[in-house]
């Protein structure tokens, strides 16, 4: 069964989980990033390419954010959907039931981040015990010595 999806994301990460998306028979029907690497990847692959907050015409079947929901939009978040899945890191968040409960949108990565810890700790401990890196590392592709902007001003 192909399934559809739009895939949200600025890091290498991004490029690398619509790579074994596409290579599983799924199609994309659009990514949302700022990240040049990953717009130009997706342009070669014919596959629309949108600024972060955009709302995508076509609709899918998943909405995979990865490593992040800086870039996801407030029309797109707004989006009456059955469950509106947001995807971080190979986990997911069903962002419907977080708003049907009334938990703003600033605490959906702070309650993500808190039910991994201890398995973010074990990989640590895992890796120092056995002397060497067990995930590939990630290549950050983005700008460096970016100063802060307070969340009100972004």
């Amino acid at each position: 069964m192909s399934l559809s999806a739009i895939l949200i994301g600025n890091e290498s990460l991004t490029r690398q989980c619509g790579e074994m998306w596409l290579a599983r028979g799924h199609r994309l029907t659009a990514v949302i990033t700022a990240q040049v690497g990953t717009a130009a990847w997706a342009k070669a692959a014919g596959i629309p390419v949108l600024p972060p907050g955009s709302l995508p015409e076509d609709r899918a079947d998943w909405i995979l954010s990865i490593a992040n929901l800086s870039v996801i939009g407030p029309d797109l978040l707004e989006t009456p959907r059955d469950l509106l899945f947001l995807s971080g890191g190979g986990g997911t968040v069903r962002g419907q039931p977080y708003r049907s409960l009334g938990i703003p949108i600033d605490l959906y990565t702070p309650i993500f981040v808190i039910a991994r810890v201890s398995g973010w700790s074990a990989h640590v401990l895992e890796q120092l015990s056995a002397n060497r890196l067990i995930r590939p590392a990630c290549i950050y592709e983005g700008p460096h010595h970016v100063p802060f902007v307070p969340v009100d001003q972004r």
